[in-house]
């Protein structure tokens, strides 16, 4: 991060990996060495992240050096939104740490924080490293990336492995079908179900797909841009008052429950960042070391269905996820 060499550097930790730990580490060690130093952390454009990393400060699981709050605040590290930096009173930042990089960092408004500050250190947190991948693949200029694959996780037993697999419907466009047809599957092979999520493509679908769970006496917890703004109904299924989540959008950066044993992906997004980044949900190790599930849902397109999750597969290796440009991973299917 002190390198002149690299542009920023970029904490290209998998999702789950514990980059705020990381970041609380990396701040000790900052501070220690600049102890006037000034700090601001910017955050994902919703107060439910920003709200999230101070009170994960607040409970971190290091000792913490620095004192730490809002823009507004008096603290020599300032957590905030991007649209709220005018709440700063300060004219110059030695350190500007942006979560969640590879949606923000790149956006107008970032850049322009960085650009008005000019920090002399950068440090980027992200669990899908594609775009800076490929910048280093094809520019001069370089970031300095740090790489903490799934992999490597499973390795030192913090992450499970996770059984994968695609419920074959006849129309995914069908809550009720899409429910049905996955529940029988999970039944068929045993797999435990006593705390589930499920990520869907529309609000409408959601409510469909919740009402459904409670047939099957699962406690629901609906959390959408509607009915949800503050995401009380998460912390209502992480802290156990129901078993079955059903999302809209959410529920996924920043959002960790190692209690889920099943995920059901009724989205069965193309974009392969955003099917990992919901995966991803299930690597925590369960705390009664269960074997956890992700299904994803396909029709007609279903044997598209199961190379994505091939796909999702390569990206937990090291070696794929410290190349994936995006658009570079081809699946050899002749074998």
């Amino acid at each position: 991060m002190t390198s002149p060499k690299f542009i920023a550097s970029v904490l290209a930790a998998c999702p789950g990996a514990g980059k705020t730990t990381i970041s609380h580490i990396v701040l000790n060690k900052y501070f220690v060495q600049s102890p006037a130093a000034r700090v601001i952390v910017l955050t994902e454009g919703q107060n439910t992240l920003k709200n999230q990393y101070i009170q994960e400060l607040e409970n971190a699981n290091v000792p913490i050096n620095f004192t730490f709050g809002d823009f507004k605040s008096d603290a020599q590290v300032r957590i905030g939104l991007p649209q709220s930096i005018d709440q700063l009173d300060w004219d110059t930042v030695n350190l500007i740490i942006v979560d969640e990089a590879h949606n923000f960092y790149f956006a107008e408004m970032v850049q322009s924080i960085i650009k008005r500050f000019n920090p002399p250190h950068v440090m980027l947190m992200t669990g899908s490293p594609t775009k800076f991948n490929a910048h280093n693949q094809t520019e001069k200029t370089q970031y300095g990336i740090h790489y903490i694959a799934v992999e490597d996780l499973q390795k030192m037993g913090v992450f499970s492995k996770v059984n994968m697999d695609v419920v074959k419907v006849s129309n995914t466009n069908n809550p009720v079908e899409a429910v049905a047809k996955a529940m029988v599957m999970a039944k068929a092979n045993k797999d435990d179900m006593s705390k589930i999520m499920v990520a869907c493509p529309t609000i409408a679908y959601a409510e469909i797909v919740a009402s459904e769970l409670k047939k099957y006496n699962y406690t629901v917890a609906l959390s959408t841009s509607e009915n949800d703004q503050d995401d009380a109904q998460i912390q209502s299924f992480k802290a156990g008052q129901a078993n079955a989540l059903v999302v809209v959008g959410k529920g996924v950066l920043g959002f960790n429950d190692p209690n889920i044993t099943l995920l059901l992906d009724f989205k069965s997004s193309n974009n392969l960042d955003a099917s990992y980044q919901l995966f991803a949900r299930v690597l925590r190790k369960h705390p009664k070391g269960m074997v956890k599930n992700y299904y994803r849902i396909g029709d007609s397109d279903f044997n598209k269905q199961v190379l994505i999750l091939h796909k999702m597969l390569g990206l937990t290796q090291k070696n794929i996820f410290m190349g994936f440009t995006g658009k570079n991973m081809k699946l050899d299917i002749s074998i």
